[in-house]
């Protein structure tokens, strides 16, 4: 199961070491799935995973694409077992912090918009985009899907990355020096009532488009009283 994608059949190897590894895998997310059930009781705390490694995606008449992904899985505890810290699990949020911290080292400019895909939770997914290419995915994996890989522990946060289009990315980029601002920065909060179907990411784009804004991060959603009925408010800073 999730061997390869529905939309692209994998090529069959001429000459397989055994019925496991018959055919070329076209994506990395049955494997990583695969080798979290086989770990899941294996610690106490949280598991975090991940494998890189070339998947292979079928050609008409030629040899098959290859590409170099990143595929990665979250689960279980967000800390280790501790008296003082209460037993929260890992969540979205916790699986985005990741990435923002990679490509935000790496110096990638991204956004996370709305997505869906059926290895996913309806509304628990993202695509991670940079201009016009799509870099990445992230979602909480299907509790239908978990079952098939007999995965007791949930949520399960997945992410996949496609190196090719990061690293086409950076060997486009040129490294320029900034200098020191001569002033220290200014915090300001922001607060927007707005209909619950506009996704942050383009609130977060529209606010970064000022010259005087170097970043902002969403910190706060509101929905209750005082707030009207198909709308929430959204804090940034």
């Amino acid at each position: 199961a999730l061997a390869w994608n529905d939309e692209e059949p994998p090529l069959r190897v001429a000459n397989p070491m055994s019925t496991e590894q018959e055919y070329l895998r076209t994506t990395l997310r049955g494997s990583i799935l695969s080798t979290l059930s086989m770990n899941q009781h294996n610690s106490r705390d949280g598991l975090r995973l991940f494998e890189a490694g070339r998947v292979y995606i079928p050609r008409e008449q030629d040899l098959p694409d290859e590409r170099e992904v990143l595929v990665g899985a979250m689960t279980g505890r967000r800390t280790s077992e501790n008296w003082l810290i209460s037993d929260e699990q890992i969540d979205f949020y916790d699986a985005k912090g990741v990435l923002e911290t990679l490509l935000n080292e790496l110096g990638v400019e991204y956004i996370f918009d709305q997505y869906s895909d059926s290895l996913f939770m309806p509304g628990r997914c993202a695509e991670i985009r940079s201009g016009q290419l799509r870099i990445g995915i992230i979602g909480e994996v299907h509790i239908q899907v978990l079952e098939q890989f007999q995965i007791d522990t949930t949520p399960v946060i997945l992410f996949d990355l496609n190196l090719e289009h990061i690293s086409q990315i950076l060997s486009d980029a040129s490294a320029k020096f900034q200098s020191l601002p001569r002033y220290p920065g200014a915090y300001r909060d922001l607060a927007l009532v707005l209909a619950r179907d506009i996704q942050s990411s383009k609130v977060e784009a529209i606010i970064k488009r000022h010259p005087l804004v170097a970043g902002t991060t969403l910190f706060d959603v509101y929905e209750g009283t005082g707030i009207p009925e198909g709308k929430c408010s959204l804090a940034y800073r």
